[in-house]
């Protein structure tokens, strides 16, 4: 069976497949860990992960300062409101995390994309932990990507390949 070289090492085409499924796992854990971090907020917890979405923090941060300002009926409403938006934010992120699932690279780099920017929000606060994060999910997102780009040409070459055991043979990624 044909193997794919990524990096220094050569994968079966379906280990390249299973690695890309594995690796969107981090969206769902960026989604997740955010969600959770907003109910804790929304809660009055006076802790949180240290891993999340800047962008649902900001919006937690508004709401809350917001809140204090407000009547008790209105509160809710606030708190509500955020947790709609958060919910949006998250909802892209596991849009990325499902279109992801299906091979899509395109997806898989967007959502690198929208996490870097998101980053970029530790950054401004001078949040040195969150901004660790962020680069140590990128990394690892980064790792993910380099199975995704050859995501498609795996498929082809397990559709290509008669079944039973095959000689291997090695190629290159293409850049």
């Amino acid at each position: 069976m044909t193997a794919i070289r990524i990096g220094r090492k050569s994968y079966r085409p379906n280990e390249i497949i299973e690695h890309a499924k594995k690796a969107r796992g981090w969206f769902a854990a960026i989604a997740a860990l955010s969600f959770v971090n907003s109910l804790l907020i929304m809660f009055g917890a006076e802790m949180t992960f240290v891993i999340g979405l800047g962008a649902t923090q900001v919006v937690d941060a508004i709401v809350a300062a917001t809140r204090q300002e407000a009547a008790a009926s209105a509160a809710t409403v606030l708190s509500v409101i955020g947790l709609a938006i958060n919910l949006c934010i998250i909802g892209v992120v596991m849009v990325i995390w499902w279109a992801a699932g299906r091979g899509s690279a395109a997806a898989y780099l967007v959502g690198m994309v929208l996490y870097a920017l998101d980053g970029l929000i530790f950054l401004l606060a001078q949040d040195w932990i969150g901004v660790g994060f962020h680069v140590f999910f990128l990394a690892m997102l980064w790792g993910g990507y380099r199975f995704m780009r050859e995501w498609a040409r795996a498929e082809s070459i397990l559709a290509q390949t008669p079944p039973g055991p095959q000689p291997e043979t090695y190629v290159t990624p293409t850049t």
